[in-house]
C-alpha cells in the first residue's frame, strides 16, 4: 500500500485538489493508496485564530461563515452542480464548529478534546 500525504497548499485551490486527484488516481491504478490530506490552505490558521477568539470571549460568528463560504466555494467549483448530498455535509461542519467554538467561548480555554476534533 502506497501512503500519500498532502499539505495544505496542494489542496489549496480547486485547480490544485484536481492535480492531487489525478496524482491519487494514477498511483492508484498500480498499487492500493490511502491519501491523506491536510486542510485546505489557510484554513488551520483560520480555525486557530477562531479558537483564540472564543477564549477571548469574542463572537466567532466571523469564522464560522468564513469556514463555511470556502468550502462551500471549493466544493461548488469542483462538483458543479451535484452539490446536495455535499451541501448537507458542510452544513453539519459549520454547525459543529459553531458549536465546538460555542463552548470554547462558554469554558474559556479549549480542552484537548476539543482542539484534536478541530485540527485532527
Amino acid at each position: 500500500m502506497r501512503v500519500m500525504k498532502f499539505g495544505g497548499t496542494s489542496v489549496g485551490s480547486p485547480e490544485r485538489i484536481r492535480t492531487v486527484a489525478e496524482i491519487a488516481r494514477n498511483a492508484a491504478s498500480q498499487e492500493p493508496v490511502l491519501v491523506v490530506v491536510s486542510a485546505l490552505s489557510g484554513v488551520t490558521n483560520h480555525l486557530r485564530d477562531g479558537v483564540q477568539a472564543a477564549i477571548r470571549g469574542e463572537d466567532t460568528s466571523s469564522c464560522v461563515a468564513v469556514f463555511s463560504e470556502t468550502h462551500h466555494s471549493v466544493a461548488q467549483d469542483l462538483f458543479q452542480g451535484e452539490m446536495a448530498p455535499l451541501a448537507t455535509e458542510l452544513e453539519g461542519l459549520k454547525n459543529e464548529l459553531a458549536s465546538l467554538l460555542h463552548g470554547v467561548k462558554l469554558l474559556g480555554e479549549c480542552p484537548p478534546g476539543v482542539m484534536a476534533t478541530l485540527f485532527a
